[in-house]
This record gives C-alpha cells, structure tokens and sequence, in this order.
C-alpha cells in the first residue's frame, strides 16, 4: 500500500507491506495479518499557500520539517456465511513528530467491526454493520451501516458516523469480479465546521492472479 495524504503544509506519505493467513474450515474462515512499513511526515513552512498574519512568526519560519517513522500493525478477522467479526491495531506504535517543543502524536488507534448478513423469503438480504473506533484521549467513534442486497447484483442502504453525519450509498456488483460504488454524505447540525458535503466513487475488482485462488461472491 502507497498512500499520501495532503492538508496544508502537512503531507505525509505511507509505504506499507500487509500480510494475512487464512484457517478456514467448512463455512468458517479465521484470518490473522501484520502490517509493516515506514511513515514520513512533512511540514512544508515555505510553501506559497500558507498565509501568516504576522510573517515573522517563529512557530511557521520558512524551511522543511521531515521525520520518518516505523509502523507496525495487526488484525485479526472470523468470517462466515452469515457473520463478520474483526479487530485490529493499523498502527502499534504511538508516534511523536516534531522538535520536543512543538510536537504532533499519533496515537494508537482501536478498531472493531461487526456485520450480520439477514436472508428474506424474497430474496432481499439486509446486513447492518457498525465500526468502532477508540484512541487514547478521545470520546468513542462508530459508524452505523444498513444495507440492502437486491437480486444480488444492487446495494443500497444508509449509514451515519457519530449521529453528526449522515449518508446514502448504492453498489453495483458485476461479471461475479468486479463492482462499482458511489456515496454521498452530509454534515449535521451537531457538526462544527463547514458543512460541505462529500462524494465518493469506488471501483474494485477481484482477481485470481495465482492458479490457487478463485472467484466467489462476497457479501462483507
């Protein structure tokens, strides 16, 4: 995984190397995976898009802080038919970034998610989900998920992240492989800040690059 996320004069950049083992037995599948790799946090004080009030502020003067990180992380999952079960620690190591005076940690972050899968006479499926996500510091997050699968081909359900957000969302699965998504959320009134709303599109596919994998129908 290659990630880089810019806000400002921060830009940070992620190299990780992720790997799962799979023990499945009949409808069951327990997997377990650790992930490695380095982080590097940017702060560009120099860069035309920052605009002091008082330009000799010595907190912003010109000039590029730069420090790399290792990051370690773990997870483990419980799959079946009907039930998605996992927990997991993206990074293992709490991170502190800057000079001893002015410094910026990345805690440990704490997740879990749960999803049940609901089979109707009809065909319909329904499957609500929730994410938990706990740090040091901070108040409890979650999101709530409910979603409908119809045909087995069309998603479309709802969701909200703290009671502060909310969303819709549809997914369109084809040709068995490959799917495309779109979701649409708006801030609520308990939410500080601009209340701008966000799109998202997602296309993703299954491939069996090696002789030993195959195709199936997923629903987590």
């Amino acid at each position: 995984m290659i990630l880089n996320d810019k806000l400002g004069v921060s830009n940070n950049t992620e190299v990780q190397l992720s790997y799962a083992y799979k023990i499945q037995s009949q409808d069951k599948v327990f997997s377990f995976g650790l992930q490695t790799g380095l982080v590097t946090f940017t702060n560009d004080f120099s860069d035309p898009d920052l605009n002091l009030k008082v330009n000799d502020d010595p907190f912003f003067q010109a000039g590029v802080e730069k420090s790399t990180k290792f990051n370690v992380g773990a997870g483990v999952t419980y799959m079946t038919n009907n039930l998605y079960l996992s927990f997991s620690v993206p990074r293992l190591l709490n991170t502190k970034v800057g000079d001893g005076v002015d410094v910026t940690a990345y805690e440990r972050h704490f997740y879990i998610t749960g999803a049940y899968l609901l089979e109707f006479k009809s065909g319909l499926k329904m499957k609500p989900s929730v994410l938990l996500r706990s740090v040091s510091g901070a108040p409890l997050s979650f999101d709530i998920n409910l979603n409908f699968l119809i045909s087995n081909q069309l998603w479309a359900g709802a969701f909200t992240r703290n009671f502060n957000t909310y969303g819709v969302m549809a997914q369109f699965d084809f040709l068995d492989a490959y799917r495309i998504g779109y979701s649409f959320e708006l801030l609520g009134n308990n939410f500080v800040g601009d209340m701008l709303p966000t799109h998202e599109i997602m296309l993703s596919a299954d491939l069996a690059i090696f002789s030993h994998q195959s195709i199936y129908k997923r629903f987590f």
